[in-house]
């Protein structure tokens, strides 16, 4: 939910959500018009969490005046589930605050290397959370989950597509968030920096945590040739994520005498 005066993001996990003047309210209002327990949002559970899909959103009215709005209309009557969409916007009694409801998944990537139990478990806790996590590296993927930052094909699609590198505290911490609060602030979850060959990068990748940004064209209109058919394999998809679209693989004469010249730009 974003809450359209403050644009606060408040993610709703999986159950229900309740609103009102009740101190147990997530959504709490202190307005006069608003029932101690006015209405609830209901989340449903996703089936897995290693599949991204919009989960069942509805929303049940408890007030005893019906002054429930969905897109300024009134609730379909008390104790009945009205379902919502992404954009509908939300408001009780005649409180000011209101609330629009948008799909915003959380989605986590991961290590392929990762043993079978731990990826178990880590679906397990993911899916109470209501988060999504993933061997791949997707447009859909939020962040990257990796104790210490190395130059990898996934890092690299991972700052393609703007999306933010972190340790694996932060999946507990969003654990621990109850529903209706901000996500945890990534910044106090970073990965380690990077070691050996990799610190060289050390400054870039320090400033790019600080604030992550897509560079999705930042290749537009490049063409790249690979001198080796693993390098091609390694590299082709996070080139793809920044706008990068022809690779050609050189046969292996033109291969060597590209080493020999030092690369494309001495031909």
């Amino acid at each position: 939910l974003v809450q359209t005066g403050t644009q606060r993001r408040l993610r709703l996990r999986p159950g229900a959500v309740q609103v009102g003047r009740a101190q147990t309210a997530q959504l709490r209002s202190t307005h006069q018009s608003v029932s101690r327990v006015h209405a609830e949002v209901v989340v449903d559970s996703v089936a897995s969490a290693a599949e991204v899909s919009r989960p069942a959103i509805r929303l049940i009215d408890h007030s005893s005046t019906g002054h429930t709005f969905v897109n300024g209309r009134p609730s379909a009557g008390r104790g009945v589930p009205m379902a919502l969409s992404d954009g509908d916007l939300l408001a009780f009694g005649v409180d000011p605050a209101t609330y629009r409801v948008s799909w915003a998944p959380v989605v986590l990537s991961y290590s392929s290397r990762m043993a079978p139990p731990e990826v178990e478990a880590m679906e397990s806790v993911a899916r109470a959370a209501g988060v999504f996590v993933t061997s791949d590296w997707t447009p859909v993927c939020t962040h990257l989950l990796i104790e210490q930052l190395a130059i990898t094909p996934k890092l690299l699609c991972c700052v393609a597509c703007g999306g933010t590198p972190v340790a694996a505290t932060f999946l507990e911490a969003v654990s621990a968030t109850g529903s209706a609060e901000e996500l945890p602030d990534a910044r106090l979850h970073l990965p380690r920096p990077p070691s050996g060959v990799d610190a060289e990068y050390a400054a870039e990748l320090s400033a790019y945590l600080e604030r992550p940004a897509p560079r999705r064209g930042l290749l537009d209109g490049v063409w790249v040739i690979f001198a080796a058919r693993q390098a091609r394999e390694a590299l082709a998809l996070p080139l793809r994520h920044a706008g990068s679209h022809v690779h050609f693989l050189a046969q292996p004469s033109l291969a060597a005498e590209l080493r020999a010249r030092g690369g494309p730009r001495a031909l």
